[in-house]
């Protein structure tokens, strides 16, 4: 027992400490969650395209990289953007960035039914903070769960640059819980 200040901690000993790999932890923390996404949508058995870059051009830059596109059977696109963990700036991020390729995808096509999804696992107090109008705005949007470090999230944001068009967000750790969520967004 060591003494540190008039409290006591307890030193123990360990046999083996087990750590992953700089390359497993790297694809853990960037990568797990897009790959277990992907394997939602395949199970919704749609027209998809997943990891791809947008350009303007046939020459040009990407304009927008873009993690998941599916087209559901009534030919509407939703545009899934995956994120390890939620919070107020990869929203706002991902705002600015759905207006950018929503001004333009509605200039090269007309009569596009468009719907906007980010998704993730996790989320900080951040999301409550900035957007606690509209989760109250549906009570049922945001839901504690034991054994969670944070509250369970499904609401909307109004994109203010276009009339009737939102971004849907959604907090969900359970992956059957997850994949009930995408299957009634893609049927």
């Amino acid at each position: 027992i060591i003494r540190r200040n008039e409290r006591q901690i307890e030193h123990k000993k360990y046999n083996c400490v087990n750590v992953l790999r700089p390359s497993c932890s790297y694809y853990f923390i960037t990568k797990y969650f897009e790959d277990r996404f992907l394997d939602i949508v395949k199970s919704c058995e749609c027209d998809y395209i997943h990891d791809f870059n947008l350009k303007k051009t046939n020459t040009g830059n990407a304009f927008i990289q873009i993690d998941t596109l599916v087209k559901t059977n009534t030919g509407r696109l939703v545009f899934f953007e995956e994120k390890t963990c939620l919070n107020r700036y990869n929203i706002e991020g991902t705002i600015r960035k759905l207006e950018q390729f929503h001004e333009y995808i509605t200039s090269e096509v007309s009569n596009l039914d468009m719907e906007y999804v980010i998704v993730a696992p996790y989320c900080n107090n951040t999301v409550e903070e900035a957007y606690k109008f509209f989760i109250d705005k549906n009570k049922a949007s945001a839901k504690e769960r034991e054994g969670l470090a944070h509250k369970v999230y499904d609401f909307r944001i109004p994109i203010a640059k276009f009339d009737n068009l939102s971004l849907r967000c959604i907090v969900e750790p359970e992956y059957e819980k997850l994949k009930r969520n995408v299957k009634s967004i893609v049927k």
